[in-house]
This record gives structure tokens, C-alpha cells and sequence, in this order.
């Protein structure tokens, strides 16, 4: 299933900037990318550099704002100060704990986002909270609103995304 789409393909949610992007030629076959790409999200357990402009929204009727934000394991931060991702120019949005990622289609007509490429970060607790608090990103196309899903993904579950893939494959006949 889809689920596992990360396990089994990790190459199709790597940033551009990765090394082995799908976009970028390679000397390997594809299971050795695979194989390097799950060496390094689950062995060495390094998060990939998951970083760019998206548009977000706080609540419900907020307005749509741009920023440069980034995927850190302690959780999503964006720059005060246009893209620079120095520690004195960044600001931590949510941390990881706290929120749920779920993606949607129908931003446009819903939220009148600039996209319908985006996610929902969703505080966990009272509705109420929910509301005022749920956070959304906007992306300019499918894939990259897929890398940042996969990424938060990454940053909150870690390891545990290939432990339940491994426990998967055990349980199947073949």
C-alpha cells in the first residue's frame, strides 16, 4: 500500500537537493539507491534537508502567508528572515509531538488556498484548540507537498516507518 511507498520507494520523496533524487542521473541500480537511501533515513537515521517556500495558514479564516520553512526532527520552523535558515533567523512553528499531518484536496474551494497541493498539521486535543490552532501548507505541486508530508513523517515517526514495513513483509507469505 501506500503506506509503505517510502520504504519500498524512498528515491520519489527526496528533496531535489538529495543526492540520489529521482530527477538525478546515477551510476546505481535502483535497489542500491534504495538501500543507500534506507541506510540513511533509518540506520543513520539522518533527515533529509526539507526546506523551501510554502504557503501557510493558522485556524480556519486566516489569511495565506509565504515563508521560507524547513523540516527539522524537533519540528517545523520557518525564517523570519527571508531564507536564511540561521538559528537566529528561525522560528519554531510546532513541534512534532503535538500535531498529526494529513493531506487533502480540496484547499482551493475550502480554505481559498493558492494551490490545492497542501497538507493539514493538526494540534491533538479539544476541537476548540483544533481549530484555532491547525495549521496548513501549501506547495506548488503534488510531489513537493509529498516530500514535505514524507519528511514530517521522517522527523516524527523515524524509525519506527521501516520497523512497522519490516513487520509487514515478515507476516507475508512470499
Amino acid at each position: 500500500p501506500n503506506k509503505y511507498r517510502l520504504c519500498t520507494n524512498p528515491q520519489i520523496y527526496m528533496p531535489d537537493s538529495h543526492p540520489y533524487a529521482v530527477n538525478k542521473p546515477t551510476k546505481f541500480s535502483d535497489e542500491v539507491v534504495r538501500s543507500m537511501i534506507i541506510k540513511e533515513l533509518f540506520v543513520a537515521k539522518q533527515l533529509p534537508e526539507i526546506e523551501g517556500l510554502l504557503h501557510y495558514m493558522i485556524g480556519v479564516k486566516g489569511k495565506w502567508k509565504k515563508h521560507y520553512f524547513s523540516v527539522r526532527k524537533s519540528g517545523l520552523y520557518y525564517s523570519t528572515k527571508g531564507k536564511s535558515t540561521s538559528i537566529l533567523d528561525v522560528v519554531r512553528l510546532l513541534e512534532w509531538c503535538d500535531v498529526n499531518a494529513y493531506s487533502g484536496s480540496v484547499y482551493k474551494k475550502k480554505f481559498k488556498a493558492p494551490t490545492n497541493h497542501c497538507l493539514t498539521l493538526l494540534p491533538t486535543g479539544n476541537i476548540d484548540v483544533v481549530k484555532k490552532h491547525m495549521c496548513h501548507l501549501c506547495a506548488k505541486s503534488r510531489k513537493d507537498i509529498l516530500i514535505w508530508l514524507h519528511g514530517i513523517r521522517l522527523a516524527k515517526y523515524g524509525t519506527q516507518l521501516y520497523e512497522g514495513y519490516q513487520r509487514t513483509q515478515d507476516l507475508m507469505p512470499w
